[in-house]
């Protein structure tokens, strides 16, 4: 599925419990933007300093097999409340599984209450990961990476740009973890 060039920044669905996700890829197809990451962007929802909470919105679910390129996803966040892993991790995209990918993204700005702001679970390929923040993997979490590149991630716990994941051909470059961050980012 194509996508033209545009900021996405309305609508939802929830697939989970009460987390809204901006976009939701709910069968194995890959969807691109016609020009990049530079002309198509996927906005969600962040509640102002709390960040956190029900009116909250993911930018990107995918599901097994699903893949997502060419886009900027960002001002994703995640629910403070309800299930560890399907609520509160993954502000910018949460993957079903490692057959859920994404590539040439700029992931950015994005925050998780628990585990993953930019991406949790998925595979990345040739992305670029900044300024996101999470309790644990303030970039990735439970991820396979390939040549992308995390700068200024951060995490209240461990893995500043990369928490539980497998990297390859990467760049780390200025990300911190148990850095004194809002009091709203913890489990």
């Amino acid at each position: 599925m194509l996508v033209t060039n545009g900021v996405y920044a309305t609508g939802g669905r929830v697939v989970f419990g009460a987390m809204t996700n901006r976009v939701v890829v709910d069968k194995a197809i890959t969807v691109a933007s016609v020009n990049g990451p530079l002309a198509t962007t996927i906005q969600g929802n962040q509640l102002g300093g709390l960040k956190f909470g029900d009116a909250a919105i993911r930018c990107v679910y995918l599901t097994n097999g699903a893949a997502l390129t060419g886009f900027s996803l960002n001002t994703g966040a995640t629910r403070a409340l309800g299930d560890a892993v399907k609520e509160r991790c993954g502000g910018g995209v949460w993957c079903e599984s490692a057959t859920a990918t994404v590539s040439n993204c700029v992931i950015s700005g994005n925050v998780a209450h628990h585990f993953g702001a930019g991406v949790f679970s998925g595979t990345l390929y040739n992305s670029r990961v900044i300024s996101n923040v999470a309790y644990q993997g303030g970039g990735v979490a439970s991820n396979s990476v390939f040549s992308s590149a995390f700068i200024a991630n951060q995490a209240a716990g461990a893995g500043g740009g990369a928490f539980a994941s497998s990297l390859f051909n990467s760049t780390i470059v200025a990300n911190t973890a148990n850095a004194v961050l809002e009091p709203t980012c913890r489990p």
